[in-house]
């Protein structure tokens, strides 16, 4: 039962998360209006301590947060751990191949509650950090603030502990795609840890193939009309090639579930995840930026939050949402920071990484406040 007490502590726990990373995101990022643009061209490598700090301590909050209803799937891992149940649990190539057999070794050992989740933060967070540093080694820091201070990563990292692991090892994917080998191997790594990741298998596949923008931004527009006129044929297409878990998410009637949000077309989602989009449409035709680094990373971010959006309509498209949403921060600042615009770069990338850790901070105290005046 979610009793206030649980309400309190989920709130406080993810307010202090927010603020601490706004505040540093906006000290931080002050200095980056008195860059010159001519920057960007630097080879010099930020030092790595600082964001290792900052690494360190996001795994202390997250990894030992305490083992509460308050963070959801955490106390189901834990029940886990001390009812040996993910030993009975059949591997198969659906049913996270990675995730299960790591839980059913811990629980075989009598690993205690609290080591999976210090693991699995592990994972997450530093998996993250190894793919920021290999974008933006110059700007590790603030770039890793960007992702942290994103929508969707608080969400990922304490409720949706394995999509959190399987999206930092999907960036490191994306991150070496330079190198093909290491490439895929992180996508394998992060398929095994959450099944939707099946969705960015295909995506980084398409996209490895077909490269030209123009086609991705047709496919973005074309979702966003579904969207709009209420079209349900894809969610239920898409519904169909997935697996048994992914089927649930999609064609489940709002009616038969347990669902406690709500669904319908998203103005503010829409405005969020479009804001990418129109950078990129400014960096690819206005600026002709030919980096075939940032046509892939703009390329996923595009398929991924049109599928998205071709699935607005369904109970549980958060776990959808959550896959492109996971890319955005990058490719929102990806064109800024390791790009060259003009002189007036840098002021613009500190206005994006603003606005994108603002309308985290709005959007939680919108929560906060919803929560509140709902009971």
């Amino acid at each position: 039962m979610l009793t206030p007490e649980i309400y309190q502590l989920s709130q406080t726990y993810q307010g202090v998360y927010v603020s601490v990373i706004a505040v540093l995101t906006f000290v931080l990022g002050y200095k980056y209006s008195n860059y010159e643009g001519s920057r960007v061209y630097s080879v010099e490598k930020q030092g790595i301590i600082p964001s290792l700090v900052v690494v360190i301590l996001m795994i202390l909050y997250i990894g030992l947060r305490p083992i509460s209803l308050a963070f959801v799937d955490m106390v189901g891992y834990a029940e886990a751990m001390t009812n040996h149940t993910f030993e009975n649990v059949e591997v198969t190539w659906d049913n996270n191949y990675l995730f299960t057999p790591m839980m059913a070794y811990l629980s075989s050992h009598d690993a205690s509650p609290r080591t999976p989740i210090v693991i699995l933060a592990c994972i997450n967070i530093f998996s993250t950090f190894i793919a920021v540093r290999k974008f933006f080694p110059n700007d590790t820091l603030i770039a890793l603030l960007t992702v942290f201070g994103s929508f969707i990563y608080y969400a990922t990292a304490v409720n949706g502990i394995k999509a959190g692991c399987a999206m930092g090892l999907l960036l490191c994917s994306i991150a070496y795609r330079d190198k093909l080998l290491i490439s895929l191997l992180f996508l394998f790594l992060s398929f095994g840890f959450h099944h939707s990741m099946q969705m960015a298998v295909g995506a980084y596949a398409v996209c490895f193939v077909f490269r030209n923008s123009k086609f991705y931004f047709g496919i973005w527009l074309f979702a966003l009309i579904c969207a709009l006129m209420h079209v349900t044929e894809f969610q239920e297409w898409f519904g169909t090639m997935t697996d048994e878990s992914g089927a649930g998410y999609l064609l489940t009637d709002i009616e038969d579930s347990n669902f406690g949000g709500r669904t319908g077309f998203r103005y503010d989602f829409v405005l969020y995840s479009s804001v990418p989009v129109i950078v990129g449409l400014f960096a690819i035709f206005k600026k002709e930026i030919k980096s075939t680094a940032y046509s892939f990373i703009l390329n996923m971010y595009l398929l991924l939050d049109a599928i998205w959006m071709l699935c607005m309509y369904a109970p549980y498209n958060n776990r959808i949402a959550e896959i492109p949403w996971g890319v955005l921060p990058i490719a929102l600042i990806y064109p800024l920071l390791k790009e060259h615009w003009g002189e007036n770069q840098y002021s613009l990338a500190r206005t994006l990484i603003y606005g994108n850790v603002a309308f985290t901070f709005f959007m939680n105290f919108v929560y906060y406040a919803y929560i509140h005046l709902d009971r």
